[in-house]
């Protein structure tokens, strides 16, 4: 009897462990660094079951999301602004390691409509451990990952799903219809 209330003390000492580390959704809770886990990932990461795309499940990655765009709002010749709608992610093949989906509406000058879009970036850890886009990873894995994992299911959902909002926009705005042309115009006179 001694056996099975250690099994069973072990089995509720575990299960709280677990239940302080989820939210209410099940989506783990930031630790801010004081762990640092190992995760060894076995198998194939492209099975989709293996690796859900989750929405806004890392506020680091959220921020850095956030951050190249108001970057990009900087820069732009022909948008106003640029928001992340939503961050929807799958894990890299490397831990803290991940490949983003970003939401993303535009402001095009003069125009009500946003335009909706979707980015794909890679991000990993430097070597002082903070999150970054590598623009161009040289890593076969994140190649061949991405092209994988664009064949999910879910992932084809988020692209169709951003494609038809895309779609809807621009049928339902005359003056974005105009800008467009306009902005194809700019483009192809620039090469």
């Amino acid at each position: 009897m001694a056996r099975w209330g250690r099994i069973a003390l072990t089995a509720a000492v575990a299960g709280v462990i677990v239940a302080a580390f989820l939210t209410k959704d099940g989506m783990p809770k930031e630790t801010s660094g004081l762990v640092k886990t190992h995760i060894v990932r076995q198998g194939d990461l492209t099975q989709e079951e293996e690796n859900p795309l989750l929405k806004d499940a890392y506020p680091e990655v959220n921020a850095l999301a956030e951050e190249y765009y108001e970057e990009a709002a900087k820069d732009a010749k022909y948008a106003d602004s640029y928001e992340a709608e939503a961050v929807y992610t799958k894990l890299g093949p490397y831990e803290n390691s991940y490949l983003v989906y970003v939401h993303y509406k535009m402001q095009i000058p003069d125009i009500y409509t946003k335009v909706p879009g979707l980015k794909t970036f890679y991000v990993e850890e430097d070597k002082n451990g903070k999150l970054i886009i590598k623009k161009e990873p040289a890593d076969e894995n994140v190649s061949e990952l991405v092209g994988k994992t664009a064949m999910h299911e879910d992932v084809k959902a988020l692209m169709q799903n951003v494609h038809t909002e895309y779609q809807n926009a621009i049928a339902s705005d005359r003056a974005l219809q105009e800008a467009f042309v306009d902005l194809r115009n700019a483009y192809e006179s620039e090469e």
